[in-house]
């Protein structure tokens, strides 16, 4: 016969105060806040450059208290953000993510990471994904004019859109210097353009500006050149001609 001696009565009352669940390593939710989101990664497919990608995120409290969202930090300028600060027990609340895809191309993956009162998991990541098509293929996308007086440089950027598209490109804004100049030059064979520039490096410069073209593209509807130009002078025999000072 088994024989228990030295029974505790209190024991009960501490079993029950700290819960079945938290004695056998299940985690204790009855005073913390829980945060679960169900779906933390959302794909958007092939999208063309210049489309505005949104989706909302749903975020549970499965916890027993309230859920208080402190701050929302997108990885990118790019994304922007609209989410519930404060979700009760047992509710949902929403994280509403906005991705901008001017100037993006290829795959690319924005996250989002959420801080939270929730003592086990305090930040926690989302993310939107897509892969992003060129609404027009700038190459190169910048332009240096690196020299010596006296040697005529030149140098040119081709634009194009996607399968041959016709489309039309003029002229903005033009933030050149004097020495530098660009003519725009539409192809004889297919749909794209050049973009020529030229510096005639007469005297040394140091410069940074940049042209602005307008297009008929709604995805992109303008395209920014930056041009950089550093024009040294010229030396005669390996050294830089010296002046005598009478």
């Amino acid at each position: 016969m088994l024989r228990v001696s030295g029974f505790v009565p209190g024991l009960i009352l501490v079993f029950l105060v700290t819960g079945a669940g938290a004695a056998f390593g299940g985690k204790d939710t009855a005073n913390t806040p829980v945060l679960s989101i169900e779906e933390k990664v959302f794909y958007a497919g092939t999208v063309v450059e210049g489309v505005e990608i949104s989706h909302t995120f749903i975020i549970r409290n499965s916890g027993m208290a309230p859920l208080k969202i402190s701050r929302v930090k997108p990885a990118c300028s790019c994304t922007d953000v609209k989410f519930d600060e404060l979700i009760p027990p047992g509710k949902k609340g929403t994280l509403h993510a906005t991705f901008r895809t001017e100037d993006e191309s290829g795959e690319q993956i924005k996250g989002v990471k959420i801080y939270s009162n929730d003592p086990a998991n305090p930040v926690v990541k989302v993310e939107i994904a897509a892969l992003v098509l060129e609404a027009l293929s700038v190459k190169p996308d910048r332009i240096f004019l690196n020299g010596l007086t006296g040697v005529a440089l030149e140098k040119t950027i081709r634009i194009s859109a996607p399968g041959n598209r016709a489309f039309d490109l003029k002229l903005a804004e033009n933030m050149l210097s004097g020495q530098v100049t660009f003519s725009i030059e539409k192809s004889k064979s297919d749909n794209s353009y050049s973009i020529i520039f030229k510096n005639r490096a007469s005297e040394p410069e140091t410069f940074r500006g940049r042209v602005i073209l307008k297009t008929n593209i709604k995805e992109r509807p303008f395209i920014t050149i930056p041009v950089y130009s550093r024009i040294r002078e010229k030396q005669q025999n390996g050294f830089k001609k010296a002046q005598c000072k009478p």
